[in-house]
């Protein structure tokens, strides 16, 4: 179903049926990562991407009628150890990513449409698989949906508040409410 956000040259191109797609990956970890799934480095958005060609993978990414979280799993394959130390350390539950699609012209080396934001979520599981040379980096990520299902605690008491609102003392006076005994609609016999 086309969005009504998605470029028409890129709707277009989807409906030509031959196309050369690509993926960009964009983290916003403790560093911002950004990927295509070409060759060399390019320049969309005012953002370079590196080129990672075949070693980025995306799982199956599919859409239904319903109000449903649906996840996506991304990798990045021959990752050297120096640069796994890195993303051990800046990767972390609960990140921001975004996962572009667009199309590609391989004889000039340029972008044919404006590329379009796919998916949009938060970094559930990072896993690395570490192999002799390489390793494999593995993202979990969760439709930004899944914030409608978690349970929202808050208490309203001192602490809880000061925590929002620093320096408010309206839950200060709470707990001397409990015991006090209020009159209402009697007149007052003093």
């Amino acid at each position: 179903m086309p969005r009504s956000n998605m470029d028409s040259a890129l709707l277009s191109q989807l409906a030509a049926g031959t196309v050369n797609l690509v993926f960009f990956f964009e983290g916003f970890f403790d560093t911002t990562v950004r990927f295509w799934t070409g060759i060399g480095t390019l320049t969309w958005g005012g953002n370079s991407w590196t080129g990672a060609g075949d070693l980025i993978g995306l799982s199956q990414m599919q859409e239904t009628g319903e109000v449903k979280a649906i996840g996506l799993t991304v990798s990045l394959s021959g990752v050297p150890p120096s640069t796994l130390s890195l993303c051990l350390g800046s990767m972390h539950t609960g990140q921001i990513v975004n996962v572009y699609i667009g199309c590609f012209d391989v004889q000039t080396g340029q972008m044919i449409s404006t590329p379009y934001a796919f998916f949009t979520g938060r970094v559930d599981v990072p896993t690395i698989t570490d192999g002799a040379d390489t390793a494999t980096i593995g993202l979990l990520l969760e439709n930004r949906l899944i914030d409608f299902e978690r349970e929202r605690v808050r208490f309203f008491n001192t602490q809880t508040q000061i925590q929002y609102f620093p320096g408010d003392k309206g839950f200060d006076y709470v707990a001397s409410l409990v015991d006090q005994q209020v009159i209402w609609g009697v007149a007052s016999t003093s």
